[in-house]
């Protein structure tokens, strides 16, 4: 199985983001998949899919995103806005709990999307709500499956001072959870 693995458009309702041109640089990325890649099974969009969660910001993603000759799934970053984002692609199925998170049957095992925003904070979190919906999701996945796990915080640290300062501040009970 062949995927794309995009993160971090953060668009915005105009095409600049301070002075980068970010329309211009998902145009790039998604004519370079076209011409490259258009053989690939799915994309996965992994968050900050806006910068200012701007409802303009979303159509003109999903407007974006329909180039591509696969099919494309998002997942919610801490830039992005819950309400607006749902109301602007509900393609973006949400839990029982409102979380944006989900479980994908490929032909290479389930891609599970985590929900990681944790609301008024640049970090991520797994509340004791999305880990229970991930412990149900791994109950009801054969074992002999293998699984791939999508969020928009990183759950290790990276060396990268940006990403650090934003991780996950609760991977040892995501870590715990997967080793159970």
């Amino acid at each position: 199985m062949k995927f794309i693995h995009l993160t971090d458009p953060h668009l915005t309702a105009s095409d600049k983001l301070f002075t980068i041109d970010v329309y211009q640089s998902l145009e790039y990325a998604i004519s370079h998949i076209i011409k490259y890649n258009a053989d690939a099974d799915l994309c996965m969009i992994t968050g900050d899919l806006s910068h200012w969660g701007e409802h303009e910001a979303y159509s003109t993603l999903k407007l974006l995103l329909n180039r591509l000759p696969m099919p494309w799934h998002g997942l919610l970053g801490n830039h992005d806005n819950r309400h607006i984002l749902h109301t602007t692609l509900p393609q973006i199925p949400i839990d029982g709990n409102g979380f944006f998170q989900y479980t994908l049957k490929t032909k290479s095992g389930y891609f599970i999307v985590l929900d990681t925003v944790d609301p008024g904070s640049h970090h991520g979190v797994l509340c004791e709500k999305r880990l229970r919906w991930l412990r149900d999701q791994f109950n009801e996945i054969p074992q002999d499956s293998h699984i791939f796990l999508f969020l928009h915080h990183a759950p290790m640290i990276s060396e990268i001072s940006g990403l650090d300062s934003i991780r996950l501040k609760n991977a040892d009970d995501l870590l715990n959870l997967i080793n159970s």
